[in-house]
């Protein structure tokens, strides 16, 4: 769970990092230190994913219409389609990912949506796992203390009547 958590964290970092970047590009990073959506994928890939589980995902997806222009025998392929099939990214309206290119206000946009909308999600279900466990560790704890009190649980035997085999 922690590790899950930490997990999460990281993650969000990663996204806040990015907004900044593009936030604040023009004041204090050169041209050059642009990045790419294949690198964007693969980051986002790295942070919710350890290797083994994106081999599995990869094996599940169903991508009807895998873009043209990402070569499956290339370092990005797999994040790619991990991307777009989480629709962390899109593809754009030629129907391509484009790899070398940089990210928009409307990738952005995306990403922040969808992205940060999962986030959260993981947020409250770990929250929400944390607080059942303890619910269920104090009910265990009173049913185990009302029992060495000697309290009988459950609906009390009624006899069977007499005339029950009739």
């Amino acid at each position: 769970m922690k590790r899950k958590l930490v997990q999460i964290i990281i993650f969000s970092v990663a996204i806040t990092i990015i907004v900044f970047y593009y936030l604040f590009l023009n004041f204090s990073w050169r041209k050059e230190e642009w990045i790419n959506r294949a690198q964007v994928a693969r980051m986002l890939v790295a942070l919710k994913y350890d290797l083994n589980t994106c081999e599995s995902i990869l094996d599940e997806i169903t991508l009807e219409n895998i873009p043209e222009d990402v070569d499956m025998n290339s370092w990005y392929a797999k994040y790619a389609l991990i991307a777009l099939d989480e629709e962390w990214l899109c593809m754009r309206a030629n129907n391509m990912f484009e790899p070398g290119e940089h990210l928009n206000y409307g990738d952005l946009k995306n990403l922040m949506e969808v992205f940060l909308a999962d986030v959260v999600l993981q947020i409250l279900s770990f929250v929400a796992q944390n607080e059942r466990e303890n619910i269920r560790k104090r009910q265990a704890e009173g049913i185990a203390a009302a029992k060495a009190r000697g309290v009988q649980f459950g609906r009390p035997e009624k006899p069977i009547p007499d005339n029950f085999n009739e």
